[in-house]
């Protein structure tokens, strides 16, 4: 049985050396569902279920000064990266 670390409503930092997913590298996102497993747990983002993401692209989860840095001081706006 496979177990998630991350809880729908925790904010993420994605790894900054994410070669895969370049454009998301050190973004913040909120994990907002959980997706089939696959061999490891995936998640959904910002309201949408056309990707899955694995946990492995996650750094960690986001730190206050991650989230006022996302989204220019209001960290509801990080949702949307």
């Amino acid at each position: 049985m496979l177990e998630y670390k991350y809880r729908v409503g925790n904010y993420v930092k994605f790894k900054s050396s994410t070669s895969e997913l370049k454009e998301r590298a050190g973004t913040v996102a909120k994990i907002t569902g959980f997706a089939p497993p696959y061999t490891e747990p995936h998640y959904y983002i910002n309201g949408a279920k056309d990707e899955a993401f694995p946990e492995a692209v996650f750094e960690r989860l986001a730190k206050i000064a991650d989230l006022r840095a996302a989204a220019g001081g209001d960290p509801e706006a990080a949702t949307i990266l």
